[in-house]
């Protein structure tokens, strides 16, 4: 493995770790809120994602690298849907966001 390619791979990992230090720390400041326990969630989907991107670039071969995609799509996946539900608490004009008393929608 080149050196070059291992200092740019590991920003992402870099990346990852902030992303959960904001997550818990977000968390530690109001444990019993939906709000901060999604965006643990979140954080936590996004420090997934980067660090299978750190696997990615560092993988033996290209199944690996695969399998480490795959995982990565779904860890970014799930943190848009977070993301998405965190938006409903956006207040709008007549207070809270629609979304907060109808949580069918997320089930979907």
């Amino acid at each position: 493995m080149l050196e070059g390619n291992l200092i740019y791979s590991l920003v992402s990992l870099a990346i990852g770790i902030v992303m959960m230090g904001l997550g818990l720390y977000v968390f530690s400041r109001n444990p019993y809120s939906r709000i901060s326990s999604t965006f643990i969630i979140a954080m936590s989907m996004g420090a997934i994602a980067a660090v299978m991107d750190f696997f990615i670039l560092n993988s033996p071969d290209e199944a690996t690298a695969l399998i480490f995609g795959r995982l990565a799509f779904f860890a970014v996946t799930c943190m848009f849907g977070a993301i998405l539900y965190l938006s409903a608490y956006l207040p709008d004009e007549g207070g809270i966001g629609w979304f907060v008393d109808n949580t069918v929608i997320y089930s979907i």
